[in-house]
């Protein structure tokens, strides 16, 4: 069984639920933000260039990470998806469905209801301690989920629940004009972070707040 998750902070709490005792398997790691850029190159190196052109600054051992990532899960018979309901997880869960081998078991565990995290977001891996309660995925719905995104390639995507949208680049430029009004400043780190807290109180959740202080920038101007 492969552990798979998409953000640091996930991959840090089941790192630190094994050292604890929970019978978990190896981790992998996903580093990428499929809400942003093109998707007609999947390379690690062309998803840098993507991501770098819309003001987001990968870490340092991105394409490691991206090559490591596809390697285990394009190999792996079992996968268990761990996510916390952000965009850019349900988009990184469609394409490790595309990815995965056919006939590959998938499972999925939303992180906040798993019981790994007690009310104050402390680690406790007693309440897993009757099994982790997961949910099968659909990997064949998602690999036509995903081949139709990659026939949109689009520069920005949206998610609705597990819907995922292509849309224009400019789709959140009012919802980042009134982040730029509200904050009477212009610092863009402010700007972009006001913006990103208009968009959680949306249907869109948690976009990358680096985006919003890239296009700020540009309405600005």
């Amino acid at each position: 069984m492969i552990e798979v998750c998409f953000s640091q902070n996930v991959r840090t709490l089941l790192c630190l639920a094994k050292n604890f005792g929970v019978e978990l398997g190896d981790i992998a790691l996903f580093p990428d933000d499929l809400t942003l850029g093109s998707l007609s190159n999947m390379s690690p190196q062309q998803r840098r260039s993507e991501l770098e052109k819309l003001s987001i600054h990968p870490a340092e051992d991105f394409e490691e990470q991206y090559t490591s990532f596809v390697n285990t899960v394009s190999h792996a018979s079992e996968l268990r998806v761990w996510y916390a309901n952000m965009p850019y997880e349900i988009l990184a869960c469609i394409y490790t469905c595309f990815i995965s081998v056919e006939n590959a078991t998938i499972c999925s565990v939303d992180v906040n209801a798993s019981g790994l995290m007690d009310e104050n977001g402390a680690i406790n891996p007693s309440g897993i301690c009757g099994g982790i309660h997961s949910s099968p995925v659909d990997a064949i719905w998602f690999k036509q989920v995903w081949s139709n995104l990659v026939r949109d390639n689009a520069l920005l995507r949206t998610v609705d629940g597990w819907q995922p949208a292509s849309r224009s680049l400019d789709f959140f430029d009012d919802l980042i004009n009134d982040a730029i009004a509200s904050c009477n400043s212009d610092d863009l780190e402010d700007i972009g972070m006001a913006a990103f807290d208009l968009c959680a109180q949306s249907p869109y959740g948690f976009m990358n707040p680096e985006f919003f202080m890239g296009r700020a920038k540009l309405l600005c101007i």
